[in-house]
């Protein structure tokens, strides 16, 4: 639900501005807005803040939070809950306090986590030419046999082999007869070499290479000044103890992880508060003896601002509460506040904008539809377990992390769904619970095509005329007499289009009179309402009750393939190998089955449900409160 609003004018001495913020702040339930100071009746009222200096104490704090935010993500998570020492908890420690203790946790936390840059860079580096050395090294035990010789090392396509033979004919020629090439495998694609020749003919062999289109290796510039023998050994000696240098410098990091998570998350918190505070004090007003403030607060916490104004300035403090105003309602700031099984599924609503103060809450109508399209398309208790012990595991591995729990927890219903439709349509991992003795507590869907596609166009039927019905409360809500009528209008015109379908295939004969009087009459309203749109709008419901029939097609189509992927494995002629292709089909069948029914029960929601009552474009609440990430 959309938590109500109300207003709060908070005015008092001037002198007690920054002790009033103060408190406030501590309460940490007020959203403020500026004070509108324009027009206002008080000729001397003002912006509270001073623009210049409030901006150099703002860019100040900014870069202090830049630094801090840098150290720590330098560091790895300590082992323990990080605790930060008592002064730090002093309201009325300085910047330059902060500036110092953070100049000394950089003096200390830098070096080792640049040096720690440095040898992961180092080792990825030559991590690059681990192929490269381990192709040329065994070359490099032949080469050095011969004595006094310049060693290069090149690498070829193995496609161009051929120019191996011909490279050594020129070679020796240039050279007369001084040069040797040894080769040998690298990968399937390029073969590796060591041209061994005097040093006086580098020059010219160069020049050769490169008429060829041969380039040589070229290794790390650290050892480029060294011979190709000095620089493979070299490689793999560092190669070796690089590890071992990153696993001191990653410990030193975690002592200093230890000594410093907690100060820095706290001086971070400071930091954030008092840009929020600069930011408030920005919000309010002041003429020569008053100051003024002015936000929004839930409606049931305000006595918990009017009572720690009371119990800290008593009557000299002036709190003013009013309910918003229809004209306000789109500067209310939007708080969605549900039970934890609701609650999981505001993630899903916070992917579109938070819907306007005054409007619903879409959320409760998707915690109930959401499993239960879900579960219509899986139908499977076989998979439906799956899901659930797959979502339980999720959610017990990521429980610190809330977006993550949140969605395995909305898969766990899922999956619970998926096992109670299992049962009505009597299917395990397709078929294979028929095998077993099981039989469908409702139907069994694979043989009813026609039933299962009614069920499926009734539930959306019923989801489009909650949408219909949401708007009109909506518009009862807003006192909006056209929007309104145009809910009631669609809803009359629905329900006469549906008694005039069910009396002409039967199922309530004598239904079409009032049918067709509640189509009329819906009609001319919503043309008298919304004009020639209006009644061509209404044509777009019908396709949007039509897209419910995806629920029975996805869900068929996953009942075919499990039953495709068993009757494969039976067939297979051997156990092992019947098993292996049934869990393949089965795995990909349950791929679809979780992927299929959230995308085509979110769009059943964003598409044809919201579009009938959802008003998007609140604005988020954010109380000035502290922040804590002890």
């Amino acid at each position: 639900m959309i938590t109500p609003m109300v207003k709060a004018t908070i005015m008092g001495p001037r002198r007690y501005f920054t002790g009033t913020l103060d408190l406030i702040h501590s309460i940490g339930t007020v959203h403020f807005d500026p004070f509108p100071t324009a027009g206002h009746r008080i000729d001397c009222l003002e912006s509270s803040s001073r623009p210049r200096e409030a901006d150099d104490i703002r860019v100040q704090l900014a870069d202090l939070l830049e630094r801090v935010r840098r150290l720590r993500s330098s560091l790895p998570p300590p082992g323990t809950s990080p605790t930060a020492p008592a002064w730090l908890f002093d309201r009325n420690i300085s910047s330059s306090d902060l500036k110092d203790c953070l100049q000394k946790a950089d003096g200390q936390i830098s070096p080792p986590f640049d040096e720690l840059l440095t040898l992961r860079n180092e080792l990825a580096m030559l991590s690059r030419y681990e192929r490269v050395v381990a192709a040329l090294y065994p070359l490099l035990q032949r080469a050095t046999e011969v004595e006094k010789l310049e060693l290069m090392g090149i690498i070829l396509e193995r496609k161009r082999e051929g120019v191996i033979p011909i490279l050594d004919k020129a070679l020796e020629r240039i050279t007369d007869s001084r040069s040797v090439i040894f080769t040998g495998d690298m990968d399937r694609e390029n073969i590796a070499a060591i041209v061994a020749y005097p040093p006086e003919y580098d020059r010219t062999v160069r020049t050769l290479l490169t008429r060829e289109s041969i380039t040589d290796i070229r290794l790390p510039e650290t050892y480029s000044d060294k011979p190709l023998a000095t620089t493979l050994r070299l490689i793999i000696h560092r190669r070796k103890e690089l590890p071992g240098q990153i696993s001191l410098a990653e410990e030193r990091l975690s002592d200093l992880s230890s000594r410093w998570s907690g100060c820095l998350a706290r001086i971070e918190e400071i930091i954030v508060e008092r840009l929020d505070e600069i930011q408030t004090v920005s919000y309010g007003a002041q003429s020569r003896h008053t100051f003024f403030l002015r936000g929004w607060i839930p409606a049931d916490k305000v006595d918990l601002l009017l009572n720690g104004i009371r119990s800290n300035y008593h009557e000299e403090i002036t709190v003013e509460v009013a309910p918003a105003g229809l004209k306000e309602f789109s500067e209310v700031p939007v708080e969605l506040r549900n039970r934890p099984f609701v609650r999981i599924f505001e993630p899903l609503i916070r992917l579109l904008a938070l819907p306007r103060y005054g409007t619903l809450d879409p959320t409760p109508f998707m915690a109930f539809f959401f499993p239960l399209f879900f579960g219509f398309i899986l139908g499977d208790i076989g998979y439906g377990l799956a899901l659930l012990g797959l979502s339980s595991f999720l959610r017990y591995r990521f429980r610190e992390i809330p977006l993550v729990a949140s969605l395995a927890s909305i898969f766990m219903l899922g999956g619970t769904s998926a096992i109670v439709f299992g049962a009505l349509f009597g299917e395990f991992v397709g078929d294979l619970g028929e095998h077993w003795g099981l039989h469908p507590l409702l139907m069994d869907r694979s043989r009813l095509f026609m039933p299962l596609l009614f069920i499926a166009i009734g539930l959306g039927v019923a989801h489009i005329l909650i949408g219909f019905c949401l708007s009109l409360l909506i518009g009862i809500r807003q006192r909006h007499g056209r929007h309104g009528a145009s809910a009631t209008a669609n809803i009359l015109a629905l329900t006469g289009a549906i008694l005039l379908v069910a009396s002409a295939i039967g199922y309530v004969p004598e239904a079409s009179t009032v049918g067709i009087l509640l189509l009329i009459l819906g009609l001319t309203t919503l043309l008298f309402t919304e004009g020639l749109m209006g009644p061509m709008e209404f044509l777009k419901t019908f396709g949007n009750i039509l897209s419910y029939s995806r629920l029975m097609a996805i869900g068929m189509s996953s009942v075919v393939l499990a039953k495709v992927a068993n009757m494969m494995g039976g067939t297979a002629g051997s156990i092992a190998v019947g098993v292996i292709i049934a869990l393949i089909f089965h795995s990909l069948n349950f791929a679809l089955g979780v992927f299929s029914p959230t995308i085509h029960s979110l769009r059943l929601h964003y598409v044809e449900f919201f579009s009938k009552f959802y008003q998007p474009g609140g604005r988020p609440y954010r109380p000035f409160r502290r922040h804590s990430t002890l």
